[in-house]
């Protein structure tokens, strides 16, 4: 009975959700001492599936299917949704690329668990950090851990899932938000080994990072100085970020951010 009990006020709690990388629970009710679910009808092939067809994804296309997930499951905190372990089954892939998780179908026996929660302590955001992790490493490197020759992913990527299936919970990332966060920097390819150092001067002017990414090709627009133009300049001041990003935005409007 507690253990139904449970499913019920998951299932109910999962119903207020509506975020567009969890697969929607429409209700939830309870018929003959059994619970019963009703969920919207997704199509798709499980991320499993997928990597059997199609074979290991590179870090880009991974980052992006991370970013995602980490976007669900913190959807499911704020919803107080219980800990969710993310695994190659309970994750569906759409036609277009985005991905779906099922917020009540984790498979924990198909999931990589956290030493805590293999330790029978109650697990906490970081469980689901690090099971999401070495989901990602399964995706671009064919196990969990990773082998010893990982071809040609970026350092960056490697340390960023790394970080986030450390064994103690306190050297992971912090939530699913920071997790994002360097997935997103760990693919990111900056113009110049200068503007990958981040603090950036030239010419004795501050330079600004625009930064601007469209869709899966990750294209980022170069930074360049913050030059004013002379007010009695009659030429167009094209140097300037503001310009840059206006040029980028007009020759790639179609894409999608």
């Amino acid at each position: 009975p507690e253990a139904r009990q449970q499913l019920l006020d998951q299932g109910r709690a999962l119903a207020r959700i509506r975020h567009p990388n969890i697969v929607q629970v429409l209700g939830a009710d309870e018929h003959d001492g059994m619970v019963g679910l009703k969920m919207e009808l997704v199509e798709g092939r499980s991320l499993g599936n997928v990597l059997e067809d199609q074979g290991l994804l590179d870090a880009r296309e991974a980052s992006l299917v991370g970013r995602q997930l980490c976007a669900a499951l913190g959807a499911l905190h704020e919803a107080g949704v219980p800990y969710r372990p993310v695994s190659l089954l309970n994750v569906i892939r759409e036609p277009g690329g985005g991905v779906r998780l099922m917020g009540l179908c984790a498979d924990t026996d198909q999931a990589d668990l956290a030493p805590e929660v293999e330790a029978g302590k109650t697990p906490g955001p970081g469980a689901e950090i690090y099971a999401l992790g070495a989901l990602l490493l399964r995706m671009t490197t064919g196990s969990f851990p990773a082998p010893d020759d990982t071809g040609q992913l970026p350092e960056p990527w490697l340390a960023c899932l790394n970080t986030a299936t450390a064994d103690d919970p306190a050297h992971r990332y912090e939530t699913p938000a920071r997790f994002a966060k360097g997935l997103t920097q760990a693919v990111r390819r900056p113009s110049s080994p200068i503007e990958a150092r981040g603090q950036i001067q030239h010419a004795g002017h501050p330079v600004q990072d625009v930064g601007l990414q469209f869709g899966q090709a990750g294209l980022v627009a170069h930074s360049m100085p913050c030059t004013p133009r002379p007010a009695d300049s009659s030429s167009p001041n094209i140097d300037g970020p503001e310009a840059l990003a206006g040029k980028k935005a007009k020759k790639l409007g179609d894409c999608q951010w």
